[in-house]
């Protein structure tokens, strides 16, 4: 079946696809990414200890969605997986590690993405294809759940502690100042002049995007597919002329 494309006209005489064009590119079907690739399955004693912390996850995430971050203690997380709380602190250092996801868990993959895109290409571009990357990529990360259906009320669940608890909160937002300063220092290696504020600006927004994106996301349910909100969100960016008639605004008295 053929697809009509619509596209408008820049000044510079090129073009560039409306956003109903770039949503119906994000929801085409793409090949499975495990073909040709060979499943790595725990064995033994790495099988025993991943399934540890998989309770122990799925523990934690239970218990504090329904008592509250702070009313759900490590024994009681332990408790509830069926092990002692010397268990629990050989796999987790603190109470907020069972909850967010690795540290260097989603920096390792924008890190990876941002340096694999084409030299000198658009930074916006750039910033634009490394977080549809990334959200295909949490999409699709296990967390301790054998289905996907499992997977998705887990990541769901992960993501609005993350959000709506004060302790894990305060950690997510420094991780997202982090993932910033992450991102700029590689467009630097890659070129980009420290002087650079509109790539500096393009970050800060894109990150902003993705973050506001994946908490629309984990409200909503996580019922539509979390590339196709990251999408919308980015596509819903201000034109900057729009603010550019703010800025340009005559103050009015009192």
């Amino acid at each position: 079946m053929s697809r009509r494309i619509s596209i408008t006209a820049r000044d510079d005489g090129t073009s560039l696809p409306t956003a109903t064009t770039v949503m119906a590119i994000v929801f085409q079907p793409s090949a499975d990414p495990s073909r040709g690739r060979r499943q790595v399955v725990p064995q033994g004693r790495a099988a025993k200890k991943q399934a540890v912390r998989n309770a122990l996850r799925v523990a934690a995430i239970r218990l504090m969605t329904e008592r509250g971050y702070d009313a759900t203690s490590t024994a009681d997380i332990a408790a509830a997986a069926g092990v002692t709380q010397r268990t629990f602190f050989n796999h987790f250092p603190t109470k907020e590690a069972v909850v967010l996801l690795p540290d260097d868990l989603i920096a390792g993959v924008v890190a990876e993405a941002l340096r694999n895109r084409p030299l000198g290409e658009d930074v916006p571009k750039s910033l634009a294809a490394v977080a549809m990357h990334t959200a295909r990529a949490l999409a699709t990360l296990p967390l301790a759940a054998e289905d996907p259906e499992a997977q998705r009320k887990m990541m769901v669940a992960t993501i609005r502690l993350m959000f709506s608890e004060p302790a894990i909160r305060q950690i997510f937002l420094e991780r997202r100042a982090l993932l910033e300063d992450l991102c700029w220092g590689i467009l630097q290696e890659r070129g980009v002049s420290p002087d650079d504020i509109s790539a500096r600006a393009a970050i800060t927004t894109m990150v902003s995007l993705n973050y506001l994106a994946l908490r629309a996301w984990a409200e909503g349910g996580g019922v539509e597919p979390l590339p196709a909100v990251h999408a919308r969100y980015i596509l819903a960016a201000p034109d900057p002329a729009r603010f550019a008639a703010g800025i340009t605004e005559e103050p009015t008295g009192d």
